[in-house]
Formats: C-alpha cells, structure tokens, sequence
C-alpha cells in the first residue's frame, strides 16, 4: 500500500503543474459529412455505436478545419492531408469534404468498405514501420498529418515519424490503449525519469489508468497484480488514471516541442463517457505566437454554457440509443445550428451512482421548442432541464447558497415560480427561501441541476429561468395530453412508439398509401393499436394478414405498398413472414420491418449475426437485411429491416445443379 500511495502522491504533484484546454466543438459539416459518408452502410458507427463515433468525429474534423483556416488567415496554406492508420478512412473522408484539400489514407491492413473512395484520395497500404512518410508527399507540399486512436506504440511511432517528416508542417495525434507500452517504446522516458517515474513505476500507472474506466466498481480480479488498489475509493483511482493519461500525453507533446514543433499543445476533445481516450496532442512546426492561445479562444468546454440536460427512464442503452436518434437529426442541415453538440456524460445523479444525461449545447428555448414534444424523447426522457448559465461549485455546502442567489436574480416583480431542481430535496428547501414560488400556480419554470462528475473536484450548477409558455411542464408530464386516445396499455403503447419511430427515422410514410401487416392471429391486441396509428396519425390504408391464415391478398404493384409490419412473438420470424407473403405479388424491394424478440439473446453482436441468418439465407426472399435497436426497442428487443426479394428465390430455385 505504501508504494500506492506514494505513486499517488507523485502523480498528484506533477499533475498540478499541468494545464488542460478544452474543444468540444460540433460543426454542422462535419455532422452532414458524417452522415453523407455513411450512408447506407449499417455497421457499428451508423447502428451500435454512432454516440461514441460521431461526437469524437465532429470534435476532430472541426480542430483540423480550425488549423486549415487559421494558415490561410496567416497567408500560408495545408495543401495535403496525411491519415495514419486510416482504417476505413472515415475520419479523413469528413476532413477532406470539409477542407477540399488532397487526402492520403496510410492502412497496414486489407479493409472493406473504404469511406474514402472517391477522387482525390490515394489509398497506401503499409505498416507505419515500414512507410517513409516523406515520400508519400512532394518535398513542396505543406502537410496536415491526423492519427486517431493510435493504439500505445504506435502513437510513439507516429511522434517519430512527424519529427522525420520535415513536410508535416501540423499535426492532430489522438493516442488510446495506453496499457500497450512500453518502457522500451515509450517516445520520451527522460521526461517520465525527470519527473521521478522509473520502469518498476509503469505497471502500476497503466493498471491505475485501465481501472480508471470502470464505472461499476473494481473486482478482485482486476486488482490481481494490486490488491490493494481495491480498498482505494472509487474517486480516487478515476483521478489517478486520469492524471496518468495526462502525464504520458504531455511527454509526448514535448517530445514534439524539443524536435522542430514550436507549438504543441494538449487538449481534452470530448467527454470521457464518449471516450476516456479524450486527449490530442495538437502540434505546428513553425512559430505561431497566437497558436495556442487561438485554440483555447475557439474552443467550447466539454460541458457546454447554455444547453438541455436529459435523464432517461431505463439502462444506459436507452441513452445511447436516443444518443444516437439526437445525432441523426443533427446531421440535417436546418438541426445542426440548434442541437451544436449532443453527447453522454456520467454524472453522480442521485447521491454517487454514476447515471448517463444526454447534453445538448445550443439555446434551451430552441431545442424544447424542437424536441420536448417529440414522441421519442417523450417515450423515453424522465427529466429535461433547460439551463442558460453553468457556475463552478466549490463544494456540497455551496450548492444551497449558490442555487438560490441565481434564482433571486431570475425574480420579476408580478411574476410567480415553479422550481425544478436535482437532486429533488434542493427543491424543497428553496420553496422555504423563495418567496413567489410555488409548486402549482406560476408563470415561469426555475431550473437547477447540480453537476457531480466522477471526480469530486468537478461540480457545478447549470440553471434558468423560463416563461410557462415555451415550456408546458404540466402538459408534458401528462400521457393524456401526449398520448392518443387509443393507446391506453404497455402492448398499446408499445406498438404505437416502436411504428412511430419507423415511419419518422426511416420509411417517411405517404398519405393514402398501404402498409401491409403481419399479426400471430386475430386475438392479437396489437391489431387495433397498429391499424389506429397508421391510419389516423399517418393517413395509410392498412391491410392485415395473419401467419396461420392461406393470405388471399393480391399486392400487385397496382396497389401502393409502402412498407411491411410484421409483430410476432419470440424467435426470428423470417420463415412465417416469407410463408404469408409468397402468393400475395408483393413488388420487389418493399421494405420489411419488424421487431425480433430475442430475450437474453439480445446481448452480443454475434448472437445478433445469429438472429438475422435466416433473413439472409439463399432460399429466404429477403436482401439488405439489417438490425437497429431502435428508441424504443426494449433491451431484449431488436428492429429488422429487409427487402422483399422474391426473384432471389426464383433465381436459387432454377439454378442448375452441380454434377
């Protein structure tokens, strides 16, 4: 334990002396670049993990915009951008739309799917170790090289080769898997041995720095090399990892500064739910005096100054998946300048169990005009907390104090409040204080929510003040008001969001068109709750069908179908769904969709590829078959999508055989 807390102490001395900026920025551009990329592609950053992906995209593509337009205001200018260990090529692919600037993509490995086909890209397939940089790019041109997530080493290797490479004149380095190095790998030991660190010390400050990303507690087995990092509070270990991080990226940074980079500098790009791999080391080659200062001016803080907090009802996974829907709509042109940046954060929300908000920056009458009422948000949001001003706490004492100054100076004189706060008993508290105040008649909302990150030194308070009638709290806690009069039970409600949700992210449905839908039997109590929402919320005919039932419906391309609904119980449908469809001439390529109801299946992406083999088999009249988790979506629920492909059939039917 003595060698723990002296490490600790060590970590705490030289961490004082190091600052970190911020730049959390989302630019519209990079939203849409993001969403012109990925287009009709279904992997996990479009379908599974686009609430990690695109918010560390965005904030990437818009410093690397930032250092573009920054040399041309100095008269210079980037005329080649170099990506190191491109993979699929979409962080360059974002950068080069929004630059126009020449992309070359350095991949060791074969990969499929390039985002990056398009002219005026070239594609080098080699190890880093084995590529001379400088070859890859004119002796005259000026180069903005970009790394993202270069895995231990190869953040190191990537140092040495910008060093080397007298035509990277910028470089954005954005280094993970710090457990990966070395003593022997690592770019600058002077640095670490300067500051008292020796090679015994390294085991122990990547073990800190693995544990530091744990959010549900630290087991037995994760302590086997230090058992007693177990008995450390969890606050303290989250700390220790994070200044570890900090450190080994500020001895590269220097590493950049002592070798021909005259302004480097370190900053924190997104929040660590996003990503704990939140830092970039951002460098120039020639003196700049305004450099630094320019990105600290330009850049926003993680946690933004004016914005919407959401809480949701449910696992985390609800989180991301609304996450995920917000940054959709971000990617539409006429959203993006109101939802600047959406992101999950982890904040102690009810004593100090870690919980997910959703964050959205911009202004709060705005986004509850765009988004309170919309029926995924209110299917899934708890609590929405508007907030214009973000003030610094010192301590759990202030908070009180803090809370009710703000508040006193929101007071007008006629006007009466009613006051929302978290955590809940601030709330009472501040009625005893606030004299106009009260809980049932009022003129305006008074928000306030205390913000405890993971680490105690990270509190603030976010509030507002906002006139009733941008914001109906009681209309919006009301199902009745939100809900239609048919949709009364959890089946009902269950049906409506889940076809709700389809027809507003992905079928657009047309009035007077017909939705064919698929039911177990007749007794189903979804037959009603289906029909009613089609017909009455989207103006659609709706034809039933049912899987025991010979279908005698002629869906001849005469008729206008839009799309096919099937809801059917557990296991994978595909087979009933094929069987109902086969004499009805549907046309080619009508869209299918459905929930899978997989139970503990649910969890995993290989049970997933399982679930969906029946709608990919050669025999199935099915093509393009995907699975989302929508909204919606219980945990141990997923969406299919397909497309009707009868001819796929009739096709494998008249193959010849082999012989």
């Amino acid at each position: 334990m003595d060698e723990i807390q002296n490490t600790l102490s060590l970590l705490s001395k030289v961490y004082s002396g190091l600052e970190s900026s911020e730049w959390f920025t989302g630019d519209g551009k990079a939203a849409e670049a993001f969403s012109e990329a990925t287009a009709g592609t279904h992997t996990w950053y479009t379908t599974g993990k686009r609430s990690v992906h695109q918010p560390q995209l965005e904030s990437l593509s818009s410093i690397a915009k930032h250092l573009v337009q920054n040399e041309l205001h100095r008269g210079s200018k980037v005329t080649q951008l170099v990506e190191l260990g491109a993979g699929k090529g979409l962080l360059g692919s974002i950068i080069q739309k929004m630059t126009s600037i020449p992309l070359t993509s350095v991949e060791r490995r074969d990969v499929c799917a390039n985002y990056d086909q398009c002219s005026n890209v070239t594609r080098v397939k080699s190890d880093l170790s084995e590529v001379e940089l400088s070859t890859l790019i004119a002796s005259d041109e000026k180069a903005l090289a970009i790394a993202k997530h270069f895995c231990g080493p190869a953040s190191d290797s990537a140092i040495t080769t910008f060093i080397t490479t007298p035509q990277v004149s910028l470089s954005i380095l954005a280094p993970c898997c710090h457990p990966q190095i070395t003593w022997s790998t690592y770019s600058n030991v002077p640095y670490l041995e300067s500051l008292g660190f020796t090679e015994d010390h390294l085991p122990l400050l990547l073990d800190l720095l693995i544990l530091s990303k744990y959010t549900k507690g630290i087991s037995e087995k994760d302590c086997r090399r230090w058992k007693d990092l177990k008995k450390l509070p969890r606050d303290v270990v989250y700390t220790a990892g994070r200044q570890v991080r900090r450190i080994i990226e500020e001895g590269r940074a220097r590493k950049l500064r002592e070798n021909g980079f005259s302004e480097v500098i370190v900053v924190k790009y997104a929040p660590d739910s996003v990503t704990p791999d939140n830092l970039v080391i951002i460098a120039k080659r020639s003196k700049d005096d305004g450099f630094c200062k320019g990105i600290c001016d330009t850049g926003k803080p993680i946690v933004p100054k004016t914005g919407v907090v959401f809480h949701c009802n449910g696992d985390t996974s609800v989180s991301n998946r609304l996450t995920e829907y917000l940054l959709e709509l971000r990617s539409k042109q006429t959203v993006s300048t109101i939802l600047q940046t959406v992101a999950i954060h982890t904040i102690k929300y009810s004593g100090d169990t870690l919980s997910n908000i959703i964050v959205i920056e911009g202004d709060p009458t705005c986004i509850v005009k765009l988004l309170a009422y919309n029926p995924l948000v209110l299917r899934t949001v708890d609590m929405l907390m508007p907030f214009r001003e973000n003030d610094v706490l010192n301590s759990d004492s202030d908070c009180e104090d803090v809370c009710y100054k703000a508040f006193q100076n929101y007071i007008a004189e006629g006007c009466t409040y009613r006051i929302c706060t978290v955590p809940r008993p601030l709330e009472q508290t501040l009625y005893s204080k606030v004299s106009c105040a009260s809980p049932s008649v009022f003129t305006h909302l008074m928000f306030a929510l205390v913000w405890k990150g993971r680490c105690d030194s990270d509190m603030r308070l976010l509030h507002s003040c906002m006139p009733e009638k941008d914001f109906n709290l009681r209309e919006w806690r009301d199902e009745a008001c939100t809900l239609p009069s048919w949709v009364k039970s959890k089946t009902d409600k269950a049906v409506h969001f889940f076809i709700v949700e389809l027809s507003n992210r992905y079928l657009q449905p047309v009035p007077g068109s017909v939705a064919v839908i698929i039911f177990d039997d007749k007794k189903n109590p979804a037959v009603k709750t289906a029909c009613e929402t089609l017909e009455t919320v989207f103006k659609m005919k709706s034809v039933c069908l049912f899987k025991d039932e010979a279908s005698t419906a002629d869906l001849t391309p005469t008729t206008p179908v839009q799309f096919v609904l099937f809801i059917l119980g557990m296991g994978s449908p595909a087979e009933g769904v094929a069987k109902v469809l086969k004499n009805t001439h549907l046309p080619e390529g009508t869209p299918i969709v459905g929930q899978l109801k997989l139970g503990v299946q649910s969890r995993g992406r290989r049970a997933l590829e399982r679930a969906l083999g029946p709608w990919k088999e050669p025999s199935a009249p099915f093509k393009d078959s995907w699975i989302s988790h929508f909204v919606t979506d219980k945990e141990t629920e997923r969406a299919v999508i397909s497309y009707y492909a009868p001819g796929k059939v009739d096709a494998t039917s008249t193959a010849p055989s082999g012989g």
